[in-house]
């Protein structure tokens, strides 16, 4: 089996969608799944590439 390989992945969230996130990570409402995905889509926003972002899930 070789390494897995990313693709560039790249996302940016509008004020209204970090404020959204932000929420759901505090309040810890949503599913764990949910939350998982959240918390990747902020760090993707914070300017982390796929593969730290990989390290930390």
């Amino acid at each position: 089996m070789g390494m897995q390989t990313y693709h560039r992945v790249h996302a940016q969230l509008g004020k209204k969608e970090r404020k959204q996130i932000a929420g759901m990570l505090n309040k810890g409402r949503e599913s764990a799944r949910v939350l998982r995905r959240a918390s990747i889509l902020r760090q993707l926003d914070q300017g982390e590439t796929a593969v730290q972002v990989a390290g930390h899930v």
